[in-house]
């Protein structure tokens, strides 16, 4: 079984810098929740990189929830290089989509 390697946009490192931030200082019970749940859905992205769901809009795209935190991780498969390529870490209570270019 091969293991695809993750790696992480700029755009998307930055948001989870201000994410883990945020959640470090907000969610005093619990401020590990987020990387915890990142690290494991990048786990979890290594083995089987198809587990996220197709974005409706953008072809290629899909998106994998973390269900404590509520933030999606969208991502593309490139599987000739077995890579994945994070774009994005995005809260789901915002009634937006984050920018994927």
């Amino acid at each position: 079984m091969s293991r695809y390697r993750v790696v992480v946009a700029p755009r998307a490192r930055g948001q989870i810098k201000a994410i883990d931030d945020w959640w470090r200082v907000n969610r005093e019970t619990s401020p590990e929740v987020f990387v915890a749940e990142l690290e494991h859905a990048v786990s979890r992205l290594r083995i089987v990189p198809s587990i996220g769901h197709p974005h409706p809009s953008r072809p290629g795209v899909r998106k994998l929830l973390l269900p404590r935190s509520q933030y999606h991780v969208y991502y593309e498969i490139h599987s000739d290089a077995e890579e994945v390529q994070v774009l994005a870490v995005w809260y789901t209570g915002r009634g937006s989509e984050p920018e994927l270019d």
